[in-house]
Parts: C-alpha cells; structure tokens; sequence
C-alpha cells in the first residue's frame, strides 16, 4: 500500500497531461514495472562478490650493506655498498651475494670473504612494523656467527632494534650462539622500525660474511616467534 501511494504522489504531475483515469492507471503501471526493475538491478549487484583490497606486501624493506674495517654506525663508515629495497628471508644473511652482487664478481666482492681485507659487516634494514593488535609482544634474537672447524669462532655479532627511533632492543658484541628475548608493550599499527647488525672479526678465522640472524616476534597468541619480515612492511 505504501509503494502504491508513494507512486501516485510519483505520478501526480502526470495528471497536467489529462483527467482520464484510464491513463493515470496506465502510468502507475509503468511506474511500478520501473521500480521492480530497479529494484531487481540492485539485488543483484549486492549480489555480486565485493573485491578485497591487495593484499600488503610483508617483508620488504630498505637495505644498506656495508663492508669495511670498521662498523658503519660508529660515524667513520662512507657510503653504503649497496642500498635498496629487497624482500628479508626468514634469517638475515651477511653474505653479499644476498645484497646484489657475486661474490665472483670482478669488484671489491670478490674479496669479500678476506676477513684481513674486510673484517667488519654491517647492514641496516629499514621499514614499518604492523602491529594487528595491541599488547605485549616478545623479540627474539638468535646470532649465528660462523664458526671454524672443531666449533671455535672468534666473529662477534651485535644487533640493535629501534621503534620509532627509540631502542627497544639490542645485544652487544658477542660470538655466542644463545638466542635472547624481550617483551615489549606495542601499540596497534605502523611503526618506524630500524635494525642495525654488525660481525666484526679479528682479521682473521671465519670470514663476518658467513654470519647469520634471525629476528623474531612473538605475539599474545603465539606459541613461537616468527620473523620479524612478516610483520614489515616497505616504508613509504
């Protein structure tokens, strides 16, 4: 009843037209067919299956990798080696055929592994951290320094992690393979991350190159922590 005299109030200026009844029922009509047909169009576009935004893109993020004598966040090192945006495995890798080049390259790679050439390795990884929920979440660090045959090592990883510039975690030089752990209170969503890993070497023994870390988070949730590249995202 209400559709009826919602399309009479619809047809009232059809009545300029004329007085006849019969033409007055006859464009109700044709109102009425309008507005089924309409309204069958719109049921079956809310029928139709909504597209879902891409998918982000986790794990890439900028890169710098150095090679030198010394380590590139003491203020002494030039410029990078090699920069730009790469997707991180599972580990972090210090090899530099992971930042570009062959290690048979004709270049200053080709010596890389010279730890009396080029005892220090350094690479920062830059990107935005997202958090799905906020809460207490735990980093994990677990170095692989390179050992010699018969297990002795003398390369000495360090690694430190910002959020938002602020230190949230970090472990000093040192040839242990033992991981550590935080907890840390993060809030939802994206954060600045930064995260800076040295292996320095003597001059000599197992090249810094051949090291190895696995960053990880853990979540409320979890029951392991995962890489910390599935939570990253390029920055913008």
């Amino acid at each position: 009843m209400k559709k009826r005299l919602a399309l009479l109030f619809l047809a009232l200026p059809l009545a300029a037209y004329g007085h006849d009844e019969g033409e007055l029922q006859q464009r109700l009509e044709e109102l009425e067919l309008r507005v089924k047909h309409l309204e069958q169009h719109l049921l079956a576009s809310e029928a139709q299956p909504q597209l879902q935004p891409k998918e982000a893109e986790f794990g890439y993020a900028e890169v710098n990798y150095w090679l030198g004598k010394s380590s590139a966040f003491d203020g002494k090192a030039g410029a990078a080696l090699r920069s730009g945006r790469m997707k991180l495995g599972e580990d972090i890798l210090l090899r530099p055929s992971e930042y570009g080049d062959s290690e048979s390259s004709a270049s200053v790679f080709s010596k890389s592994t010279d730890p009396s050439l080029f005892p220090v390795v350094s690479l920062s990884v830059e990107g935005l951290l997202r958090i799905p929920e906020a809460a207490e979440y735990t980093f994990t660090l677990k170095p692989t320094p390179p050992r010699e045959v018969g297990g002795s090592g003398n390369v000495q990883l360090a690694v430190r992690v910002y959020l938002a510039d602020r230190l949230v975690f970090s472990q000093p030089y040192s040839s242990t393979l033992a991981p550590s752990s935080k907890a840390v209170a993060l809030a939802a969503g994206d954060t600045p991350l930064r995260m800076e890993i040295v292996a320095k070497s003597p001059g000599f023994g197992p090249s810094p190159t051949r090291g190895r870390v696995f960053v990880g988070l853990q979540g409320p949730e979890a029951v392991k922590p995962e890489p910390i590249s599935k939570f990253l995202l390029p920055l913008q």
